[in-house]
């Protein structure tokens, strides 16, 4: 089993990955094939763009920033918002893992609505998380993508077409009407005080906190100073070297260990 620790900004990391087929691909928008032989944990992940997330074989367990976890069964689908921080294990159970992943952009959501529109929920999502079942009709979509479109690389036309084809077959799906209404409905704001108490002792770049609580680095910067008195960096040093020194004193791990444990890869700096 595989432990990986690096934040990925979904979809643009996945380009190039070996276990990464693209179906489709322009602009923001995509469709990408995932098949793993082994599972991966701990593999986190910021989403740039709203993505609909279909397991096809093994399982997927998403933690998000707030601490809430479920698990995608295969035959599962679904809705990922953007903006939204998680960490992911990929479960193969010795049987591999392969899923279907639709990234898609705001501007392909409101060509969609203009022709059938879809009532919005009034309530915000507040990162809730609603799953689905993988209909045979979706199924037989699926299998076309793999057996006509595959492969055909950047085309916005033809990618836009099959996005939309994607979310009116969920439209006319049976007990899709509160999922197709959360991929249009509002995200709540990402509370800065709530998400660095969680996440401090993640090894992430006053760059990475800015990005993941959806604000560019210096309104984050001002945003943060407000709330606390002083810069990012500052605090981020204060809480990770004052956990160090509880780690020292009531565990049994060393320097090198306590350094990895608060998010630094420089023993020199708890040491």
């Amino acid at each position: 089993m595989v432990n990986l620790m690096l934040l990925e900004n979904l979809p643009d990391s996945l380009y190039g990955l070996p276990d990464i087929e693209v179906v489709l691909k322009s602009r923001s928008s995509s469709i990408v094939f995932k098949s793993l032989s082994e599972s991966l944990v701990n593999k986190r992940m910021y989403l740039s763009c709203s993505a609909v997330l279909l397991v096809m074989k093994g399982s997927q367990e998403i933690l998000n920033y707030e601490g809430s976890s479920f698990i995608v069964e295969e035959n599962e689908m679904v809705f990922l918002p953007k903006d939204l921080y998680v960490v992911s294990d990929f479960i193969t159970d010795g049987g591999g893992f392969d899923a279907y992943v639709f990234f898609i952009d705001n501007s392909i959501f409101d060509k969609f609505l203009l022709m059938h529109p879809v009532e919005k929920s009034e309530e915000k999502l507040k990162n809730r998380i609603l799953k689905i079942a993988v209909s045979e009709q979706i199924k037989s979509y699926l299998k076309s993508l793999d057996e006509v479109y595959k492969k055909s690389g950047s085309n916005h036309a033809l990618l836009e077409v099959k996005i939309l084809e994607f979310l009116l077959l969920l439209v006319i799906q049976e007990g899709t009407r509160e999922f197709i209404s959360s991929l249009i409905s509002p995200v709540e704001k990402r509370s800065i005080k709530r998400f660095m108490e969680d996440n401090y002792l993640n090894n992430l770049k006053v760059s990475d906190y800015a990005l993941l609580t959806g604000r560019s680095v210096s309104t984050f910067n001002r945003d943060f100073k407000r709330l606390y008195g002083i810069t990012p960096k500052k605090w981020l040093i204060s809480r990770r070297l004052h956990k160090s020194h509880e780690l020292l004193c009531s565990t049994s791990l060393n320097v090198s260990e306590v350094s990895m444990e608060v998010g630094y890869e420089n023993v020199s700096v708890v040491a």
